[in-house]
């Protein structure tokens, strides 16, 4: 299927005259999120150079495991915002307006088209095995419907 044509115009929670129109993002547009937000963590990862940190305890290590696989630290999100806010209402293009944003709006922002663009962990699931996923299956992994 092609994205650029599935978009979704939502209203601003705290806005009510302020709307925006997303677009679901391609598989190539989530790799570049993930791998802007990889380089990112490279960069400052090479700040701490000869640095040692203690081990993770397995408990630390399964955590930092979940918090890794969590959309907002997954991708960047001016790539994310870049590429998947299509239009909206407020007086200045998208282009230039983008790096304008409130913290608030473009967390809204980003967690809407991430949500409209990325499949759950139960959907993964489900369409590895052929099956289509179920509330059960959604509840079971602890994710939204």
């Amino acid at each position: 299927m092609l994205t650029s044509r599935i978009t979704q115009k939502i209203a601003h929670p705290s806005e009510p005259d302020v709307y925006a129109t997303i677009r679901k993002l391609s598989h190539h547009q989530l790799m570049m999120a993930a791998d802007a937000r990889l380089d990112a963590l490279g960069t400052k990862a090479a700040k701490f150079a000869g640095v040692t940190f203690p081990d993770s305890t397995p408990e630390e290590k399964a955590q930092q495991k979940l918090e890794a696989e969590k959309p907002e630290n997954k991708y960047d999100h001016l790539t994310v915002l870049r590429c998947g806010v299509t239009e909206w209402s407020y007086d200045v293009p998208v282009e230039s307006g983008i790096e304008d944003l409130d913290e608030e709006t473009a967390e809204w922002l980003f967690a809407e088209i991430v949500a409209f663009s990325v499949r759950s962990v139960a959907e993964v699931k489900a369409s590895a095995n052929g099956s289509q996923p179920t509330m059960e299956s959604v509840e079971a992994v602890g994710q939204p419907s």
